[in-house]
C-alpha cells in the first residue's frame, strides 16, 4: 500500500511548503492536504492515512476535534504556537497514537526525522 499522508493547515504558504518537503522526504506518497477541520474530517472519512500533520487552531476547530477519525496507531504530528506541556498531556489522553506537538515555528528538519522514522517501514 503506497504511503498516504494528510497535511491539515490553513496557512496557504505553510501548507505548501511542507507539503513540497514532505514530497521529498517520501518520494511517491500521496499528499492530500486540508485547510480546515471539516476538510480533514471529510477526507479522514474516506480515506486511511500513514501519517497525519496538523496545525493545533484551524478555522472552524482544533485538531484534537480531528483525533477520534485518525486510527489508532496513525502517527501525529500538532504544530502550534501555544505549544505547552498541559496543552500535550489533555491531547495526548484522547489519543491513543504516537503524538508529538511542535511549537511555532516549527523546524523542519525535526519533522523531518519524525516523519522518516514512522514512514520508514509502511
Amino acid at each position: 500500500m503506497a504511503q498516504r499522508i494528510l497535511l491539515i493547515e490553513d496557512d496557504s504558504d505553510i501548507r505548501e511548503q511542507l507539503k513540497e518537503y514532505l514530497g521529498l522526504l517520501a518520494p511517491g506518497s500521496e499528499i492530500l492536504t486540508a485547510s480546515n477541520v471539516a476538510e480533514a474530517e471529510k477526507l479522514l472519512q474516506e480515506k486511511s492515512f500513514s501519517l497525519v500533520i496538523s496545525d493545533c487552531l484551524l478555522p472552524d476547530g482544533l485538531a484534537c476535534e480531528l483525533l477520534e477519525g485518525i486510527s489508532p496507531g496513525t502517527p501525529v504530528i500538532i504544530l502550534t504556537g501555544y505549544a505547552e506541556e498541559e496543552a500535550l498531556q489533555k491531547v495526548s489522553s484522547v489519543f491513543p497514537g504516537p503524538l508529538y506537538l511542535f511549537k511555532k515555528p516549527i523546524s523542519l528538519s525535526e519533522i523531518g526525522k519524525i516523519v522518516q522514522r514512522h514512514l520508514k517501514g509502511v
